[in-house]
């Protein structure tokens, strides 16, 4: 019977490992990473944009509702936001030109509206200003200690789990 119960701890410790590494071991980003993220996305959009065009006799589609499924598998998603925040329209009745960019205020390093893409400029960020950036300091922070205190936690709290079953298993 104790045989069962240590095999019962060890299964349910099993179980818990996934759920307990999925939260801890992700570092939070930070508002710098994410704007970088939403930069890639608006990146890939441009380039979509672009295939697009190029099948189509140099012009841009309407809206990005045209561009699924042939060109993309679902609409983008803003990485600060969790939802599609991507505004799209074109510059001339042509369709030969567009603006396209992230909607809203969700990248706290930028303005509203930002990151940015005119056809005509390139990528556009108009920076918030940061006032520990005037005090000397870069006003960016590295995740990474956030991570690594929350892989530890993360140990820890498992650490205690096993040691709990070990305790119920053995007690008498």
């Amino acid at each position: 019977m104790d045989n069962l119960k240590l095999k019962s701890a060890v299964w349910i410790c099993l179980l818990f490992l996934p759920l307990f590494f999925s939260g801890f071991c992700r570092a939070a980003a930070t508002p710098l990473e994410e704007s970088r993220a939403c930069q890639t996305n608006l990146s890939n959009l441009v380039h979509v944009l672009d295939r697009y065009a190029a099948d189509h006799g140099e012009h841009y589609p309407r809206s990005l509702a045209e561009l699924i499924p042939k060109y993309l598998d679902t609409t983008t998603v803003c990485p600060a936001a969790g939802y599609n925040t991507y505004r799209y329209s074109l510059k001339n009745p042509e369709q030969t030109a567009y603006y396209i960019y992230c909607a809203g205020f969700n990248h706290p390093n930028l303005v509203g509206n930002m990151p940015a893409y005119d056809s005509d400029l390139g990528f556009l960020f108009i920076m918030e200003p940061d006032d520990k950036s005037e005090a000397g300091e870069t006003g960016t922070s590295s995740s990474s200690g956030t991570g690594e205190s929350q892989f530890h936690m993360g140990i820890i709290v498992l650490a205690g789990i096993i040691l709990l079953l070990t305790w119920a298993v053995y007690r008498k």
